[in-house]
C-alpha cells in the first residue's frame, strides 16, 4: 500500500451472514467459515453481532467517491435516500473479511414477563406459535425480505398478506422503516414491557368502556326519542312537539352528555391489578360478548320499555283527573315537562346501574346533570313570556307544587329501572361472567377469608373457557364430582371415628 491509498473500514450490526458475505471480494473469505461457525455460536447465545471488514482504496478513487456521497447527503427531496443507498454500495463492495465481535444484548426489563404465558392466555395463543411462528394469522419478516416485497413486483401481494394477518413482526428493520411504523399504528411503545399492561389491563377496559357507551348512547335516545313518536300516535300526528325546542336541544348537549364521557373515561369493571391476575378476562372482547348483537338488542328493546313506561304511566296517571287542589288539568305544556322530566331521571339512573367503578367525578356528572335540569326548568321559566313561552314559571308556580307529580317521578323511574335491575340480578344469580364472580369475590374479600378459593379462581380465570350448554354441563359434572368427594370424605371420618372400627383396627389381627 503506499501514500496515495486508503484503507476503508466497513461495521456491519447484522443479523443475516449474507448481508457481508454477498460483499466480500473473491479473496476477501479466508475466516468466512470460521466467522459463519462464530455468528452461529454468539446468536445461539443471543449476543449482538458486529463484522468488520475493509478495503483499500487510491486516493483518487476515495475522493471521486466522497463527490458523489456528498453530494447525495447534501441532497434534499425525497430521492435523498436512494441516492445515498447509491452511494454506499458504490464503496461497500470488493471487501476483505477481518472476522467479527459480539456483545452482550441484554433484554429490556421485563421483556421475559410480557412474553409470559397470562399475555398468552389473553391472546389465546401458545408459546409455541411465538417461537416457531406456526400461527397462522402471524407474519413474520426482516429487513432484507421487506426491501425485497416493497421494490418488487409482489408488492401488492405482500400488502394484502400483512392485511389479512393479525399480527405483523418485523425484525431488524431501519430506523426511518420503524418511524413510518409508529406514525400509522394506533399504539407505539417505547418499552417492550408496556405491552402486557396495555393489552390486559387498557385493552379490557377500552373494550368495556366503548361497548357500554355505544348501547347506553342508543338506549338514551331511544328512550327519549319514542316518547316524542308516541305522542303523535296519541294526538293523532297532529304536528305539536311535546317538548320545548330548549328541551330538546339541552338533553345530549347538556344533561346526559357528561354521564356518557365519565363511563367512557372511568368506567373500571375491575381494577388493573385483578386484570393481571385474571387475564382471560381480556378474552371478553376477542369473543364480543359485551357488544353483541343480543346486547344490542337487548338496549333497544330496554330503551323501548323505558319510553313505554315514561309515556303510558304518566298519561294514566295525569288525565284527566286534576293533579292540583285549585282544579288544574295537564294540557301538553305539563306533560312536556313531567315526561321530559322521568326521561332525565331515568336515563341517569340508567347509567348509574351500569358504572361499577364510581369516582366524585361520575357522581358529579350523573346527579348534577339532573339538578342542571331544574336549574335550567326555573331560569328558563323566570324568563319574560316572550322568550319563555309555554315554559313560563312551569316549575315554580303549576307542576312544582303539586304532590302528584313528585311521587308520579318516583314511581315512573322505579319501574322504568325494574327491567333492567331484574336482568342484571339474575344474569349475577344465575349466568354470570367472570368479571361478576371477580367483583363479588372481591366486595366480599374473599380473596382473604377464603385464600384458596381465590387462587383456584384464578388458575380457572388462565384456562381455555366454553361457552354455552357445554360450559354449564362441565361446571354441574364438576360440581357433582365435588360434592361425591366432600361425602366420601365425611362417610370416611364418621366410620373411622366409630368406637367399633377403633377396637376392631387395633385387635390382634391387625398387628
Amino acid at each position: 500500500m503506499n501514500s496515495t491509498s486508503v484503507i476503508l473500514f466497513s461495521f456491519f450490526n447484522i443479523f443475516f451472514s449474507s448481508i457481508i458475505f454477498d460483499r466480500l471480494a473473491d479473496n476477501g473469505g479466508a475466516y468466512q467459515e470460521a466467522t459463519t461457525s462464530h455468528l452461529s455460536n454468539y446468536a445461539e447465545d443471543g449476543f449482538r453481532t458486529l463484522a468488520f471488514a475493509y478495503r483499500v482504496l487510491e486516493l483518487a478513487e476515495y475522493e471521486q467517491w466522497n463527490s458523489i456521497f456528498m453530494q447525495a447527503k447534501t441532497t434534499v427531496g425525497p430521492e435523498r435516500e436512494e441516492l445515498l443507498e447509491h452511494a454506499t454500495e458504490m464503496i461497500e463492495k470488493e471487501l476483505i473479511l477481518l472476522g467479527v465481535a459480539a456483545v452482550e444484548d441484554k433484554l429490556q426489563k421485563g421483556v421475559s414477563l410480557s412474553l409470559s404465558e397470562r399475555v398468552h392466555a389473553c391472546l389465546g395463543l401458545k408459546v409455541e406459535s411465538l417461537i416457531y411462528g406456526t400461527d397462522a394469522s402471524f407474519l413474520t419478516y426482516g429487513i432484507r425480505a421487506l426491501e425485497i416485497a416493497l421494490k418488487s413486483d409482489v408488492r401488492d401481494q405482500f400488502l394484502q398478506l400483512a392485511v389479512n394477518c393479525a399480527s405483523v413482526i418485523c425484525c431488524r428493520v431501519s430506523p426511518k422503516q420503524k418511524a413510518l411504523a409508529v406514525m400509522a399504528s394506533d399504539f407505539s411503545l417505547p418499552q417492550f414491557r408496556f405491552l402486557e399492561r396495555l393489552l390486559i389491563v387498557h385493552g379490557h377496559w377500552c373494550y368495556k368502556r366503548i361497548s357500554k357507551m355505544v348501547l347506553y348512547f342508543v338506549y338514551k335516545n331511544i328512550a327519549f326519542g319514542l316518547t316524542l313518536f308516541y305522542y303523535e300516535i296519541f294526538t293523532n300526528f297532529s304536528g305539536d312537539s311535546l317538548y320545548d325546542d330548549w328541551y330538546m336541544v339541552m338533553f345530549n348537549v347538556l344533561l346526559t352528555s357528561l354521564p356518557v364521557i365519565s363511563l367512557g373515561v372511568f368506567e373500571q369493571d375491575v381494577s388493573s391489578d385483578v386484570c393481571l391476575q385474571f387475564p382471560s378476562l381480556y378474552r371478553q372482547g376477542q369473543r364480543n360478548i359485551i357488544f353483541s348483537w343480543s346486547r344490542i338488542v337487548g338496549w333497544i328493546l330496554n330503551g323501548t320499555v323505558a319510553a313505554s313506561v315514561v309515556f303510558l304511566a304518566n298519561i294514566y296517571i295525569f288525565s284527566p283527573d286534576a293533579f292540583r287542589q285549585e282544579g288544574n288539568v295537564a294540557d301538553i305544556t305539563h306533560y312536556g315537562v313531567i315526561m321530559y322530566t322521568c326521561i332525565i331521571w331515568t336515563v341517569n339512573c340508567q347509567i348509574a346501574l351500569i358504572i361499577t367503578h364510581f369516582t366524585w367525578i361520575q357522581h358529579l356528572f350523573i346527579w348534577g346533570s339532573i339538578l342542571l335540569w331544574y336549574i335550567f326548568a326555573i331560569a328558563f321559566g323566570a324568563l319574560p313570556p316572550d322568550y319563555s313561552q309555554r315554559g313560563f314559571n312551569i316549575i315554580t308556580e303549576s307542576i312544582g307544587s303539586a304532590p302528584k307529580y313528585w311521587i308520579a317521578t318516583f314511581l315512573v323511574i322505579v319501574v322504568a329501572l325494574l327491567p333492567y335491575f331484574t336482568h342484571i340480578a339474575f344474569q349475577r344469580l344465575l349466568y354470570p361472567m367472570d368479571d361478576h364472580i371477580i367483583q363479588e369475590m372481591k366486595h366480599c374479600k374473599k380473596d382473604v377469608k377464603e385464600n384458596q378459593m381465590w387462587l383456584r379462581e384464578q388458575r380457572n380465570s388462565q384456562r381455555s373457557t366454553q361457552v354455552g350448554f357445554t360450559a354449564r354441563v362441565d361446571a354441574r359434572i364438576r360440581s357433582f364430582k365435588e360434592g361425591l368427594s366432600l361425602k366420601r370424605i365425611s362417610i370416611y371420618k364418621s366410620v373411622t371415628n366409630t368406637p367399633f372400627y377403633k377396637s376392631w383396627t387395633s385387635s390382634p389381627l391387625f398387628s
